[in-house]
Order: C-alpha cells, then sequence, then structure tokens
C-alpha cells in the first residue's frame, strides 16, 4: 500500500516537472521570437563564471555516478533474488 503510494507521488511529481519545463521552454521561444526578451533567469544560468560552470559539471557528474550506482546495485540485487527463486524450484 504505501509503495503504492511512494509510486503514485514520483509519477505525480515527474508528471509536474516535465510539464514546467515544457511550459517554461514553449514560453522562452514565445518571449523571444515574439516579444524579443525571454524569461531572464534562463538567460543568466547560461551566462555562469567558469568556477560556477565547473562546479556545475562536477556536481552533474556526480549525480551521474550515483544513478549509475544505483541501477548497479539494483540490478545485482535482482539477479541474486531471480537466481535464488530459481535454486527453490
Amino acid at each position: 500500500m504505501l509503495d503504492k503510494a511512494i509510486d503514485r507521488l514520483c509519477r505525480l511529481f515527474s508528471l509536474l516537472m516535465v510539464a514546467c519545463l515544457a511550459g517554461m521552454v514553449f514560453g522562452n521561444v514565445v518571449l523571444r521570437y515574439g516579444f524579443n526578451s525571454g524569461i531572464t533567469v534562463s538567460e543568466e544560468l547560461s551566462r555562469l563564471p567558469p568556477a560556477g560552470k565547473k562546479a556545475c559539471f562536477v556536481l552533474a557528474h556526480l549525480l551521474m555516478l550515483w544513478l549509475c550506482w544505483l541501477m548497479a546495485r539494483g540490478g545485482w540485487q535482482q539477479a541474486v533474488m531471480a537466481g535464488l527463486d530459481k535454486a527453490r524450484k
């Protein structure tokens, strides 16, 4: 029961984030081409100093490595469970 609630909450959060991303991109395109301006936050983030870009680069790669570790650990756990299940049959 709790697993289903967490799954639904994560799916809802993902849906909201994708909708926000699509809305922001669409709004920025309309503002840029229609009114010759854009969303200032996106403009400012693209002009980070080199130290900020490097920090974002390192943070993004550390997050990616952590997610790869989670996938590998989960895959290993699934393989172990499948092996134990076959051994019992």
